[in-house]
């Protein structure tokens, strides 16, 4: 019994792997794209921040010159968010949480058919009799007739 168990925890392993290999592939791909994400991202909002800096901190505006724009601001809360997107971007297309909801649906036959007592259920009552010894007599059944 405890072999079998060891067999199904391979296969079970083996199942939840076989999945989520192929998705391994592109890992190099997506570290290398978040890499330069936050590169790129990175440089251009330093350029940015430094131009808002100028413009709206450290210059004098004239007297009919505005301080800050509403766009001003708005790029600069687009640029951020664009820059959180590519810091918070994985290196796999999975998570801990994907990786438990995968194992817990690859589990879910498996434990029903490891809990399963064929003795209960009516179809496989009836079914086991093609796995018997075929030398063994059969039951007689015992009728009782009523006068």
């Amino acid at each position: 019994m405890l072999s079998f168990k060891l067999q199904i925890e391979k296969d079970y392993k083996a199942a939840v792997l076989a999945i989520l290999d192929p998705l391994l592939m592109f890992a190099s791909q997506t570290a290398r794209a978040k890499r330069k994400g936050l590169a790129d991202y990175g440089s251009l909002a330093q350029r940015h921040v430094e131009s808002f800096e100028q413009k709206g901190v450290l210059r004098d505006p004239g007297p009919s010159e505005e301080r800050l724009g509403a766009g001003d601001i708005q790029s600069l809360a687009e640029l951020g968010n664009s820059y959180a997107l590519a810091r918070e971007m994985r290196a796999v297309p999975f998570g801990l949480k994907d990786i438990s909801r995968l194992a817990a649906a690859t589990a879910a036959p498996l434990f029903a058919s490891i809990t399963h007592n064929p003795q209960k259920n009516s179809l496989f009552a009836s079914s086991s009799s093609c796995f018997e010894d075929p030398s063994r007599q059969p039951r007689q059944r015992i009728v009782s007739e009523q006068p």
